[in-house]
């Protein structure tokens, strides 16, 4: 899923991806999911304020639903703007010369609350790194539901 997100959006030069995913397996809207990560990865670049950075993106099972995760060691959000960056329209960033329309990150709130799920910022005064880490629920597949191999 991760290749077909760097494919639609990928990351600029000087930048890389590490993953740390367990094997997993699950039944629900791609595209949805698929939407949440590109904003987040999309988001981790974009608000980077060195011409290279990395960014980690973890999934981990925790009871009935996946940890995901989206971290970067970029800049940081400050405690005092957290609370407003998923809201409609409103940024984190002081910098008005940056084009931010202030709808991804909440867009990607709704489309995992829709889901059942729950997303969080984690991010540390004095501190690089940003960590937004959303909870979305483990279907499993169900056996009636035909898997393609390739």
């Amino acid at each position: 899923m991760i290749d077909t997100v760097l494919e639609l959006q990928p990351l600029r030069a000087g930048f890389e991806i590490r993953l740390e995913v367990d094997d997993l397996e699950m039944y629900t809207g791609k595209t949805a999911l698929e939407t949440v990560l590109r904003n987040l990865i999309a988001n981790a670049v974009k608000h980077h304020d060195l011409e290279t950075g990395e960014i980690k993106v973890a999934a981990h099972t925790k009871g009935e639903f996946i940890e995901f995760s989206v971290s970067d060691d970029g800049p940081g959000i400050s405690s005092q703007v957290q609370d407003r960056v998923f809201k409609l329209f409103q940024t984190a960033s002081k910098n008005n010369q940056q084009q931010n329309s202030g709808v991804g990150l909440a867009i990607s709130k709704r489309t995992v609350e829709a889901y059942g799920g729950w997303i969080v910022v984690e991010s540390t005064d004095g501190c690089r790194g940003t960590t937004f880490r959303f909870f979305w629920p483990h279907t499993p597949i169900p056996p009636t539901v035909t898997r393609s191999v390739s």
